[in-house]
């Protein structure tokens, strides 16, 4: 069927109203609608597809119409279109098909149906449904409608009175206009060929528009168009003609076989054990290892939805080679919701919203890395090598998980619900185990602190473990056949296993919760003693998501001491990697708190002490007290208060005095 063919209001309507009477199934469905009811119109019907393709809005109304003289029949006694004005009129087609698997040839101009995520969103604008146009020269008026792509034609005057069809203009008081608005739509992580997401622009009308926001998964039915443009190259876009919400892809689940099989094996001793060789097998392991390993399934499956934030997200540092970014890619193997950057290639606006601009040159906000895999995981390799601005940003996704934006007159909020999964390799490529974890990998305390586990990996010269570790790589490059790994799950089947986990919504027991808080109390009591704070109402948030974690990856309906015992292990194994007992009470917070922090906040409280009731330090008590806190030799302690008085901090009162200068904290 040509474009340019268009059917009369009236013999739309009369012959919908006929297909509609004639089908029993169509006919019985509408006389049951309530007030607010969908009708799904199936656009790829031979009685329908033409009428969409001519004037996809003209067709919706015209069915609605359609619908209300049905209704009107069998509710005789009521005004039907005032009854059932709500009613809503939704396009769709045979098949739902993948947006990499649009063609031109097969669909150009013609009707799709597709699931997708909404990436980015234009602001709202309108376009000339129709108008009048008037001829400069004799005044006579002519009627102009948008096209298939919302399009003015240019009208020529058809009058032969010494017009010449001169162009006609639009009165702008005959104007009738309706929204339009440009989206970013790309398919799932879960359906993209090759982990490369297609991405297409489409665009909305009229009481669509308002009603698509970026993070949103919605299916579409619409046309595919192309766009004439220059140099014989055109631009794509699809006309969207009817959308609703949908849930993520269908998640790979085990068979009932395969699930009273785990349900058996997780009643043994040894079933944590073969489900934790089966992730990443081609990485020889220590304990170390398998604490890393286990600690990564259970944020796999993640804690208990609530209040309290579910995701869990933790971090692995260490030197070079020893296997961080095998475990990153692994986890993103087999989770079906996922992503994987570098930190070197990152920045703020990929991994939360950026503003992009379209090929119209007009500016829309995108949603990143975090947004996107919102319900899913984020592994974010070389996580150090984010510049400090750029990581800041991802403060509020951690915690609050959301990400907002507010420039460039785009103010937007996106749902963040992301799980990282983060690896740092410390400056210089070597762990030096003489300054602290900040100082190693350049980060901040206040980013470190919103991870619930931090993994430090050090490459130590060990010989019975190196020879080991040795032979299991030369073993790798034997043939594949006298190397196949033995593994409890392969990918797929460790996949099914975690989704159906991650489902799971086991009870709190009330031994847990008695157990949770000897736990938390004797920690809090070994702390004591030390300025710094082992364990806090953080560290028990994390305690608790990952017994809970614990519980769903062993398949159980309660979560009990069992897994508080073995979450436990794991803390204190994460401690000890970062030469922290808990046991005695030693603090990380040591471990995270730069050194030149600690050398300033030495530099304040010394001052402190020193001041008599007015405000005054000798500045040789000052840098005697310096030298005693251990951290200043005397030529360094004098240079602080040399650097102090050229930063016009202090000012001389006279005899070796100093008082802090007005406005100095």
């Amino acid at each position: 069927m040509s474009e340019e063919t268009t059917y009369t209001d009236s013999a739309m309507r009369d012959r919908l109203q006929a297909v509609i009477e004639g089908n029993k199934e169509i006919f019985n469905t509408i006389s049951r609608l309530n007030k607010n009811s969908i009708v799904y119109v199936n656009v790829n019907d031979p009685d329908y597809i033409d009428y969409y393709l001519s004037d996809s809005m003209k067709f919706r109304q015209e069915y609605l119409k359609a619908v209300h003289s049905i209704l009107s029949q069998v509710y005789p006694d009521i005004d039907a279109p005032t009854t059932f004005k709500d009613i809503r009129i939704e396009f769709t087609t045979d098949d739902t098909i993948l947006l990499h698997d649009i063609n031109p040839v097969d669909h150009e101009n013609s009707p799709i149906s597709f699931n997708c995520e909404i990436i980015a969103g234009d602001t709202w604008k309108t376009y000339i449904k129709k108008a009048m146009f008037v001829c400069p020269k004799c005044d006579s008026s002519h009627e102009g409608k948008a096209d298939f792509d919302k399009s003015l034609p240019t009208i020529l005057c058809s009058y032969e009175s010494g017009c010449k069809k001169a162009k006609c203009v639009i009165d702008k008081t005959t104007m009738v206009t309706g929204y339009v608005q440009t989206l970013v739509i790309q398919e799932s992580l879960e359906e993209a060929r090759h982990n490369n997401p297609v991405s297409f622009e489409a665009k909305i009308y009229d009481g669509h528009v308002g009603t698509a926001f970026p993070g949103q998964k919605k299916k579409m039915t619409g046309i595919f168009h192309s766009r004439i443009g220059k140099d014989n190259e055109n631009d794509i876009f699809i006309e969207i003609t009817s959308m609703m919400d949908i849930e993520s892809t269908e998640p790979l689940l085990p068979s009932k076989e395969d699930l009273e099989k785990y349900y058996t094996s997780s009643k043994l001793p040894d079933h944590c054990t073969k489900l934790v060789d089966s992730f990443a097998p081609t990485i020889y392991s220590n304990q170390l290892y398998k604490d890393m390993k286990l600690s990564i399934l259970l944020q796999l499956v993640g804690g208990k939805k609530g209040k309290k934030r579910a995701d869990i997200n933790q971090i692995l540092v260490g030197d070079p080679s020893m296997a961080k970014s095998v475990m990153l890619q692994f986890a993103k193997s087999i989770t079906q919701k996922s992503l994987y950057t570098s930190g070197k290639g990152s920045t703020s606006a990929g991994l939360t919203i950026g503003i992009v601009t379209l090929d119209s040159g007009r500016k829309v906000a995108m949603a990143g890395v975090l947004p996107i895999c919102s319900g899913g995981f984020a592994m974010i390799d070389e996580f150090d090598k984010i510049s400090s601005n750029d990581r800041s940003a991802i403060h509020e996704a951690m915690e609050q998980q959301t990400t907002s934006i507010a420039k460039a007159g785009i103010i937007m909020s996106l749902p963040t619900k992301t799980s990282i999964l983060a690896a740092a390799n410390p400056i210089g490529g070597k762990y030096d185990q003489e300054e602290s974890l900040a100082d190693n990998l350049n980060l901040t305390a206040t980013i470190l602190s919103r991870f619930d586990l931090i993994w430090l990996i050090v490459d130590r010269v060990d010989e019975n473990f190196d020879d080991l570790k040795a032979n299991h790589i030369i073993n790798d490059f034997i043939d594949e056949d006298e190397n196949e790994t033995d593994v409890y799950l392969d990918v797929n089947e460790l996949t099914a296993y975690l989704n159906h986990a991650r489902g799971l919504t086991p009870t709190i027991s009330e031994e847990l919760r008695t157990e949770a808080k000897k736990l938390y109390h004797s920690l809090r009591k070994a702390s004591k003693s030390n300025d710094g704070l082992a364990v806090g109402t953080r560290q028990l948030e994390g305690i608790m998501r990952l017994a809970y974690a614990h519980a769903k990856l062993m398949l159980k309906d309660k979560v009990d001491s069992d897994d508080l015992k073995v979450v436990t292990g794991l803390l204190k194994s994460a401690y000890k990697s970062l030469n922290v007992d808990l046991d005695k009470g030693e603090s990380i917070q040591d471990q995270l708190v730069n050194k030149k922090d600690s050398k300033m906040m030495a530099v304040h409280k010394t001052w402190r002490l020193c001041e008599d009731e007015n405000g005054v330090v000798k500045s040789k008590e000052f840098v005697d007290r310096l030298i005693e806190t251990g951290m200043f030799d005397k030529s360094h302690a004098q240079g602080v208060l040399a650097k102090m008085e050229k930063e016009c901090e202090i000012k001389m009162e006279g005899g070796g005095k100093w008082k802090k200068t007005s406005g100095t904290l």
